[in-house]
């Protein structure tokens, strides 16, 4: 692609791996990747070591995100989460050091395992509300981390426990 932009009008089978509405594999070389609309799960380990890979906005139509999905991703610096997912699975963004900003959507109520772990330059991570399970490494080596939570949130109590500073919401 000439572009560094992928969109749904650029979407064919040589960049994207599709089965039953599931992206399993992203092999394209695009900075900034849209998924198409319609997808609505990406599986386990889809765009793990993209090392090309800037920004990816992820649609509605989106209700899963699996485990190591962006794993490694180190050059990865903007998400954009779908309202709907429920969970952020074990490792989904760890190791993804240029990442700086995750703001959930209000549909999130558990966040994995090692989920944001080794995210260097992660500064600011907005947990909605409804969270009620966050695991303890979830956060692992995020050193700069501060947490936006609701005062009085499973979150806040959270970031307490384990020591991560805080701000409220």
């Amino acid at each position: 692609h000439a572009e560094s932009t992928i969109t749904y009008d650029d979407y064919n089978e040589a960049d994207f791996g599709v089965a039953d509405g599931k992206l399993y594999d992203y092999t394209g070389k695009a900075a900034d990747v849209i998924i198409p609309n319609g997808i609505t799960e990406i599986s386990v380990g889809a765009f793990s070591d993209c090392k090309h890979l800037k920004s990816i906005i992820i649609p509605d139509s989106v209700k899963k995100i699996r485990g190591v999905a962006f794993d490694a991703c180190e050059n990865l610096e903007t998400v954009v989460l779908p309202n709907g997912i429920q969970e952020i699975f074990v490792g989904t963004f760890s190791g993804c050091t240029n990442l700086k900003n995750i703001k959930m959507p209000d549909s999130v109520q558990k966040i994995g395992e090692y989920a944001f772990a080794w995210c260097d330059n992660l500064e600011n991570v907005s947990i909605p509300l409804g969270v009620t399970y966050i695991a303890d490494d979830a956060f692992n080596g995020s050193e700069k981390l501060v947490l936006n939570v609701f005062k009085g949130s499973y979150a806040e109590k959270y970031a307490e426990a384990n020591n991560i500073p805080f701000e409220h919401i």
